[in-house]
């Protein structure tokens, strides 16, 4: 997951740029920059790893106050911790704590473990950092708290070991390679200190780092004042935090004259990608979340959905297993777009309903391709159902209250327009014919008798046909919206609630 998501963002971009969208390449430059970067750093720690085996990791000691180190390495994690909108703090002692080590690979050990509290920490909660003496004031500390998510007690035996993750629904979704722990570990071990863990789910963890104290003090100018070079690299760079996310597409409603597509991943730099690749074919809503993407799929109505599997909270298989169960989502084409490209993820993947498991990175090409065929596939359904549903029916009963406004004129044309409510091309200028008038005088002819218009009259047949058929269980909610004529479900679910103010799903299996 960590390699193959920020792959998909250089490869992806760069594809494009060989099909001449040069532009699209110059504007995805910064996001092509953090994830080359990322891998960078990736792989520093995996070549870290094999000299730390091989003995050929070297360091270079010096004694310096660990109070110094620890806020400078606490300042430059503070613009993260902001960003997040978590509080970072620092908790130093009065005296001096003096210590001998390796101030760029010491700095490395915090920024990982800062970084980790940080992304596992949710907007409102705490990470605290603390420097003390142990009792016997033979060692130092270094303890970072953090009030996040907790880490599954039968995991903590394997997190310092290479390559482990933990493989729990609220941390999967957020973890990397398994390198930073290990790594942490083996340069703890190297400076002659020792890391451990506590940690509650649910609740937080505390990592303790301990090392030697020295007896004297940091010689002028060693005062833990990180080098240039080591406080640049401290800066965290995180793709997904680093720079607030664009204007989600979702802050607008859909465009519902094109069919409107769903992208859900936790990732902006991704999200932004997938909306810059689908926004000129289709409308593009956006989700950072599963429980977002829950909320919006039910109010929107999406025609396709397209999901990440890793992501915090939800993940994409329950999102897809909800959305399969719940009547008025079943119908809607669910499409993972993820890292985890192991067969018994597709399998997984398959069994939470999804029509199609694509692994990053794709090809940007071949995805919109996949989703014209898809929404190809749901016309043609569409008109399957509009065949099989196309038999003439009466027309709506008109409501005793409601009956002394209905005019002869408008109640002709809704004995007219009753058979034809499910062929989505039978609009105002049909019904004109149908009844052998004009347009002009249809308006005219339901004006005088204070009706709605043409075309309102006719959206207002289509609703009344849902609803009856929604109460009657007819179909789940895409079926009857493709049976009544509506070409896609974002403009059916937007309609259905101005005019009844619920969603579809409301109306569902109800004795109305």
């Amino acid at each position: 997951h960590e390699l193959r998501t920020p792959l998909t963002l250089l490869l992806g971009p760069l594809l494009d740029a060989e099909r001449g969208a040069t532009d699209a390449l110059l504007e995805q430059a910064p996001a092509m920059r953090r994830n080359a970067q990322r891998l960078q750093r990736m792989i520093e720690q995996i070549l870290d790893l094999q000299k730390v085996g091989a003995g050929k990791l070297r360091l270079s000691l010096e004694p310096i106050d660990l109070r110094s180190l620890v806020r400078r390495v606490v300042e430059a994690f503070t613009p993260l911790g902001e960003r997040r909108r978590v509080a970072l703090s620092a908790d130093l002692p009065d005296a001096p704590v003096p210590v001998r080590v390796d101030l760029d690979q010491l700095e490395r050990v915090l920024g990982n473990l800062l970084s980790n509290a940080l992304r596992f920490t949710e907007p409102g909660g705490v990470v605290k950092v603390t420097v003390m003496r142990a009792t016997d004031d033979r060692l130092a500390e270094i303890a970072v708290a953090d009030t996040g998510c907790g880490i599954p007690a039968a995991a903590l035996p394997r997190l310092f070991e290479r390559f482990f993750q933990v493989d729990d629904s609220s941390t999967r979704a957020r973890e990397g390679m398994g390198i930073g722990l290990a790594l942490a570990r083996e340069l703890t071990t190297l400076h002659g200190g020792a890391i451990e863990v506590e940690s509650a789910v649910g609740v937080g963890s505390t990592f303790r780092v301990t090392l030697p104290l020295v007896s004297a003090a940091p010689a002028p100018g060693e005062d833990g004042r990180l080098p240039a070079r080591a406080r640049r690299e401290t800066a965290p760079v995180e793709p997904a935090t680093r720079r607030p996310d664009p204007t989600p597409a979702d802050a607008d409603e859909p465009e519902i004259d094109r069919p409107a597509v769903l992208v859900v991943d936790d990732n902006g730099d991704v999200r932004a990608y997938l909306r810059r690749i689908l926004s000129p074919r289709f409308a593009v809503l956006e989700a950072a979340g599963g429980t977002a993407a829950l909320e919006l799929v039910r109010d929107a109505l999406p025609d396709l959905v397209i999901a990440d599997v890793m992501m915090p909270g939800m993940d994409g298989f329950a999102l897809g297993r909800t959305l399969r169960d719940d009547p008025m989502t079943g119908g809607i084409p669910l499409v993972y777009l993820t890292a985890r490209a192991g067969e018994e993820d597709a399998l997984e993947g398959f069994a939470a309903s999804a029509v199609a498991y694509l692994t990053k990175p794709f090809d940007a090409a071949a995805l919109v391709a996949r989703i014209d065929a898809l929404l190809a596939q749901q016309r043609r359904l569409r008109e399957r159902l509009r065949a099989e549903w196309g038999a003439p029916s009466e027309p709506s009963p008109v409501s005793a209250e409601s009956a002394e406004r209905v005019g002869p004129f408008e109640r002709r044309l809704r004995e007219v327009a009753a058979p034809h409510l499910h062929d989505e091309r039978f609009g105002v200028g049909e019904l004109a014919s149908a009844v052998h008038s004009t347009r002009p005088t249809l308006y005219r002819k339901l004006k005088e008798e204070g009706g709605p218009s043409p075309a309102d009259l006719l959206r207002e047949l289509r609703l009344e046909r849902a609803r009856e058929l929604l109460a009657a269980g007819a179909g789940n909610v895409s079926e009857i919206a493709y049976a009544v004529g509506f070409d896609t479900l974002a403009g059916f679910g937007k309609a259905y609630r101005r005019r009844y103010g619920v969603a579809p799903s409301a109306h569902l299996n109800r004795n109305l």
